[in-house]
């Protein structure tokens, strides 16, 4: 559309820069041929209302980090940090969980917790390349926030940690002793001075 002060611009910048919560809408719209007209009232959600929050400006970002396995909780945030062009730049699955989230009627309760990066230590030998991998349990329990992956790692002390993701590589094992023996080490050669906000 043409903007009366911008020129040519993307439509999107007219439904996400002139109305504000409160402010009516009417909406054109066809349906099997038939055109409709609709009326609403623009409305936000809480960021408690929704899988993945849209912007977070005044939380520091959370993260867990097992063995230099750094875990996240998906927000509009960490994908507009993508840069402008940020829905072709960041992981596809991250983007259409996002984008789609409403479509896919994903549980509020339950956060988006992916794999952000991994920090190269012993225990990630030929991770490395590894990032944006959506994680759907650990040692066979559901994972729904950074807290029930956090509560899932500490219960373990000896034997594997099986991180299980929704896409390829489908599972990361590490050696759970090695991961709490190591946390130290790792924070200290990284800079890191804890090794999880939640």
């Amino acid at each position: 559309y043409r903007d009366s002060l911008y020129g040519p611009t993307s439509i999107g910048n007219l439904v996400r820069t002139r109305p504000h919560v409160g402010s009516s809408a009417k909406f054109k719209i066809s349906r099997d041929g038939n055109e409709m007209e609709l009326a609403g009232v623009y409305d936000r959600r809480a960021r408690d209302e929704v899988a993945i929050p849209t912007l977070q400006f005044d939380v520091a970002p959370r993260y867990l980090i097992l063995g230099g396995l750094v875990f996240q909780e998906l927000t509009g945030t960490y994908l507009q940090e993508w840069g402008d062009k940020w829905s072709e730049r960041a992981p596809q699955r991250l983007v259409q969980l996002f984008s789609f989230q409403q479509e896919m009627k994903l549980d509020p309760k339950k956060k988006i917790v992916f794999l952000s990066q991994v920090l190269p230590s012993s225990m990630t030998a030929g991770y490395q390349h590894l990032s944006g991998l959506v994680l759907t349990g650990c040692n066979g329990k559901p994972v729904g926030s950074l807290e029930d992956l956090a509560s899932i790692a500490d219960a373990v002390s000896a034997g594997d940690l099986v991180f299980e993701f929704m896409d390829d590589p489908g599972k990361l094992v590490l050696d759970a002793s090695e991961v709490k023996s190591g946390g130290a080490k790792l924070g200290k050669s990284y800079g890191i001075p804890a090794l999880r906000k939640l």
